[in-house]
């Protein structure tokens, strides 16, 4: 179970996809907060049964398909979240 995380201040270049999220329906990944990332990445944002997010000053630079894709999310809060 993953719950509780806090995130500021990230850089990444190179990785596969911007956030990856992957829980459960009887067990979402949950209460997570990630804040100030710049991202280089092959993919944006992936969203699979997730709860209780927030995402914000976040910049994607994704090659390949859309800056979000989310599967039961539910929660899920956006502020100046922008693909490039």
């Amino acid at each position: 179970v993953f719950r509780d995380i806090y995130m500021d201040k990230i850089y990444c270049k190179g990785a596969s996809a911007a956030i990856r999220v992957d829980g459960l329906p009887e067990s979402n990944v949950k209460n997570i907060r990630l804040s100030n990332a710049s991202m280089e990445t092959e993919q944006g944002m992936l969203i699979n049964e997730g709860s209780e997010i927030q995402f914000s000053q976040i910049e994607v630079k994704h090659k390949t398909g859309q800056l979000i894709h989310m599967v039961n999310g539910k929660n899920i809060l956006f502020t100046n979240v922008m693909g490039l």
